[in-house]
């Protein structure tokens, strides 16, 4: 019997809230579709130590509140792919999650990242400007390149009941998509539930995309697209 959980203020017994929540993928499979390091993908999931500005040491905790599991799930996966889209214009992680945390009380949403809410109601949350509050001077600074970021990338994401359940890694132009109800939540071309990495390893053996796309019953363009999301993370994770 699946258990109740609790995300976004909403309580769910169904199927997709256990996947979502089940520990599937290595540190370094997440970092290669969200497009960053897999040292980035720990620290968010396992938390890490940075030093304030007068030198103290100061231990930032797991933002999943885990503890002894090495395996990410599909929830930290989207928050790792959004967050990494902000450490990439140059934001640290502490000032990313100073605006989550911010967001987390404002929304009174445990992991905002995952919910609907944070692209409706996000946005004047990040670039609004409160004089009379250091804290949020200091955030609204970076505010407008956190959030333009992030939202690249939640944008890609498909929600059921306000809650993340499919992520499109290159848009869903590209057909690409990760599902947590689908092949274990590997990245698949959407209209055939079959791994990109299949279409990979047939490729490199030497079948060529006419081929693949008569025995599978699709175009060549989208056996291209899945040749291609698997060479360009490839690429990102060398």
């Amino acid at each position: 019997m699946a258990r109740v959980s609790q995300v976004g203020g909403q309580q769910d017994f169904d199927e997709l809230t256990v996947a979502r929540r089940r520990p599937m993928y290595t540190a370094a499979e997440a970092a290669r579709w969200a497009r960053t390091s897999p040292q980035t993908a720990r620290r968010w999931v396992a938390g890490y130590e940075f030093t304030s500005p007068d030198g103290a040491r100061i231990w930032s905790p797991s933002v999943t509140q885990r503890r002894g599991e090495d395996l990410l799930t599909f929830e930290d996966l989207v928050e790792v792919a959004a967050v990494a889209a902000a450490r990439k214009e140059g934001v640290s992680m502490h000032k990313v999650r100073q605006a989550i945390e911010f967001t987390q009380r404002e929304l009174e949403l445990e992991r905002p990242l995952l919910s609907q809410r944070f692209l409706t109601d996000g946005r004047e949350l990040f670039i609004r400007d409160v004089a009379t509050s250091p804290h949020f001077t200091a955030l609204n600074r970076v505010g407008q390149i956190v959030w333009s970021q992030m939202e690249s990338v939640l944008r890609e994401v498909d929600y059921i009941s306000l809650l993340a359940a499919k992520w499109w890694p290159t848009g869903r132009h590209a057909g690409i998509v990760i599902d947590p109800l689908v092949n274990f939540g590997r990245p698949v071309v959407a209209t055939l539930g079959v791994r990109t990495e299949t279409f990979v390893d047939r490729f490199v053996a030497g079948v060529n995309l006419d081929d693949l796309a008569e025995e599978y019953g699709t175009s060549p363009s989208a056996i291209e697209e899945a040749v291609r999301f698997e060479n360009r993370s490839a690429a990102i994770a060398a």
